[in-house]
């Protein structure tokens, strides 16, 4: 993941030193991480207003990891939220390494959200 901001911003209670942007291929994530949380959204490229107006095939990503850098080694709980619905589709427990967090995802058709704590 890429670190594109320097400075600290505060959301309600919770201040967030850095986001994350990254463009792959097939997938756009963006990301924030605080201190001992760190929130994650990845969305299929293809599936955009434009493409589900025109009715377009919309080829789900395949094989897609991402990495979240700035977590500490050690284990964390990851909720996957499924967007249409605003629900935890279900609740893992990864372990992260030095170089970060990595999460493999399944198919993925349209977007999904993850919430990380360590």
């Amino acid at each position: 993941m890429y670190n594109s901001g320097k400075d600290s911003i505060a959301v309600e209670r919770l201040t967030l030193p850095r986001y994350l942007v990254e463009n792959i291929p097939n997938v756009r994530c963006i990301g924030l991480i605080g201190n001992r949380l760190a929130l994650l959204w990845v969305q299929n490229r293809e599936h955009v207003l434009a493409s589900i107006m025109d009715k377009r095939p919309i080829l789900p990503a395949e094989g897609v990891k991402v990495t979240v850098e700035d977590i500490p080694a050690g284990d964390c709980n990851v909720e996957w939220w499924d967007t249409a619905t605003g629900a935890i589709e279900r609740t893992t427990r990864e372990r992260s390494i030095a170089q970060g967090l990595t999460l493999e995802l399944p198919s993925l058709a349209t977007d999904t959200a993850f919430k990380i704590r360590w």
